[in-house]
């Protein structure tokens, strides 16, 4: 098989992402593991090398991953939450007879809860950086100001 079909990911890249992220490039993945890039290419009609970037480090926009879903048959709820069906085709009123309906929204809450979660920390965040530039207190580097306050 040709390294190209293989979406090898660089492991360092794979590691900066949040969990959603992480299970998203997973069922990407799965997805597209027969495909090359260049017919990923072909079928979405992005650029072979920014679907290898989507595929290998993450983060593709919601308008890849909806082509891809198109161009495959994916199921985009599948590629979003992991849930149901792989293939759009497989059978939607099937699916729904076997669904658990409270499983379903307890990971969404959950799925919910993590970008809530890290909202929250960005915007704390967001307000202890500009408390610290009002008061004269902030410095070139905010990584280092809140190592160097770690250490005090």
């Amino acid at each position: 098989m040709r390294e190209e079909a293989n979406h090898d990911r660089d492991a360092g890249s794979a590691n900066e992402l949040s969990v959603f992220d992480r299970e998203l490039l997973q069922r990407l993945t799965e997805a597209t593991r027969p495909y090359s890039y260049a017919e990923i290419s072909r079928l979405t009609n992005f650029h072979r090398e920014t679907c290898r970037r989507y595929l290998t480090l993450g983060k593709p926009p919601i308008e890849f991953v909806t082509g891809l879903c198109e161009a495959l048959g994916v199921s985009l709820h599948w590629l979003l939450l992991g849930v149901g069906p792989i293939r759009r085709d497989s059978g939607a009123k099937d699916w729904l007879r076997a669904v658990n309906l409270s499983e379903l929204l307890l990971e969404l809450g959950r799925r919910w809860h993590g970008v809530e979660t890290t909202l929250r920390e960005v915007h704390e965040r967001v307000a202890r950086l500009e408390a610290e530039a009002a008061s004269g207190r902030a410095t070139k580097h905010p990584r280092r100001a809140v190592a160097v306050r770690g250490r005090r």
